[in-house]
């Protein structure tokens, strides 16, 4: 012990299992270096029997520390509340190597940063509390009712505001949410939800929430920690509307944790507007229905999604998009392509949705229907027949490396001509030649008919016609 630094954890019996989990956690890091030790030194006036059994059941639970045994020399307990100002609450008292205290209490930054809180001295809390952690630690010590759940980290939502309404129906929902059997499968502690409003305008806590959300709102506000981390907030629109919608994103948390479901549905929720409605967007539309979608859009992946009722097509397409996702010219890249099938005639919510998604391929088909969407950006939609019959041209330009390669096609002669001949102006324009840009035009024929169908060059189209207004910011 005298070349060791040391953990004087200094406490009544009356210590919860969640207490010395934590430190067993700290003493199974810090033993790997074997630099540290954790001493108990369990304080009590008068040892009954009573007393002395709960000494030894929780002495069970701490297989590797040191541990003074019926400790109550007066003068010794008196030095300790003296000296380390110990009042029946535990402490924990870091000693370094030459006996020299370098801090005189560090449990509340062990609960709140756990090992990002070592090597425990007063001068890491105090970087601690002014950065990644500060706000644990203003709950640690301004909202003590909270501080067992946060040690054991549990979900909790901290709200307030002054509509009484909002705040009854953000409970409410907060309560269905951590009912909800998808909360209770995935094993995720159970929420708790607080009002901490009723407090005055000096009161630290309330500062902090201030601080954080930066704004003032006629709603309210709401809070999202995870033990003592914060995680996210907002206004209470805004996270209401995310628990409202709850049905939406559940089916994430199994996947990738309630958290970052929580946060994954919150950044796409100012476009739910645009994402219901849009003509470029396919979004929320889709997430009922294929739950990893909102990870996809996330990641800004490149998403077919098609169905119809022509099941040799559906297996044919699947096929050439699964050989599209795994070629090598496409991985090189780094693009990524998944791919989901709706199935045809469902009722009701399902039959809805696939109303809208052929409303973006412009014409119902007898083979199928596919839209590609880039995240939640659709690019472009068309007939099974069509968009299949570009995969399957990927072989003819795949190898044209270093070029941007045009495809393009479909049955309005007008439309085509027009199209070249603007295509052929961009290879020809001095800004392109100037920058050692390649382009190379690919007219697809097609037998699909209609004049609104153009195949896939209606998203090429829009682009070409932008290219006056930003070509002259190409090149530097």
């Amino acid at each position: 012990m005298k070349i060791k630094n040391v953990l004087l954890w200094i406490s009544g019996l009356d210590i919860s299992s969640v207490d010395i989990s934590i430190l067993n956690s700290i003493y199974e890091e810090l033993s790997k270096e074997d630099q540290y030790k954790i001493v108990w030194i369990p304080i009590e006036e008068k040892w009954t029997d009573d007393m002395l059994k709960k000494f030894y059941m929780l002495r069970s639970k701490m297989p590797t520390w040191y541990i003074v045994h019926n400790y109550s020399f007066k003068l010794g307990i008196k030095y300790i509340k003296e000296r380390w100002q110990f009042k029946d609450k535990p402490i924990v008292v870091v000693m370094n190597t030459q006996g020299i205290v370098v801090h005189p209490n560090a449990l509340r930054m062990i609960n709140v940063s756990r090992m990002n809180a070592f090597p425990f001295t007063t001068n890491k809390e105090a970087q601690l509390s002014i950065r990644d952690d500060w706000f644990g630690y203003l709950i640690f010590d301004n909202f003590t009712t909270m501080t067992q759940s946060m040690k054991e980290e549990k979900h909790i939502f901290l709200y307030g505001g002054m509509n009484e309404k909002w705040k009854k129906r953000f409970n409410d929902k907060a309560y269905v949410l951590r009912k909800d059997p998808m909360i209770v499968d995935a094993k995720i502690s159970r929420f708790l939800s607080t009002m901490i409003d009723k407090r005055t305008e000096s009161d630290p806590l309330t500062q902090a929430v201030q601080k954080v959300l930066s704004y003032k709102t006629q709603s309210g506000w709401a809070l999202l920690c995870k033990g003592f981390k914060l995680v996210n907030h907002g206004n209470g629109t805004t996270i209401l509307q995310v628990l409202e919608d709850f049905d939406n994103w559940k089916q994430l948390v199994p996947e990738i944790g309630l958290v970052n479901s929580f946060k994954d549905y919150k950044k796409i929720l100012p476009q739910k507007e645009e994402l219901f409605n849009g003509e470029d967007c396919i979004g929320l539309h889709m997430i009922n229905h294929i739950p990893k979608l909102l990870t996809w859009i996330q990641e800004g992946k490149y998403i077919f999604i098609y169905g119809g009722f022509d099941e040799e097509w559906r297996n044919q397409f699947a096929k050439r998009v699964e050989a599209l996702a795994k070629d090598h010219v496409i991985q090189d890249a780094k693009i990524s392509i998944v791919m989901s099938c709706v199935e045809m005639g469902c009722k009701g919510k399902d039959d809805r949705l696939q109303k809208f998604l052929s409303s973006r391929t412009h014409k119902n088909t007898e083979s199928g229907w596919v839209v590609l969407s880039k995240g939640s950006k659709l690019v472009d939609g068309g007939n099974g027949t069509t968009i299949l019959k570009v995969i399957e041209e990927f072989n003819n330009w795949r190898w044209h490396e270093g070029k941007h390669i045009f495809i393009f096609g479909g049955e309005d002669k007008e439309w085509i001509n027009h199209f070249t001949k603007k295509a052929e102006a961009l290879t020809k324009d001095p800004v392109i030649q100037k920058a050692k840009i390649f382009i190379e035009l690919h007219h697809l024929t097609t037998k699909s008919k209609g004049k609104h169908d153009n195949g896939i060059a209606g998203h090429f189209w829009y682009e070409l016609e932008l290219f006056s207004n930003y070509k002259p910011c190409t090149v530097q």
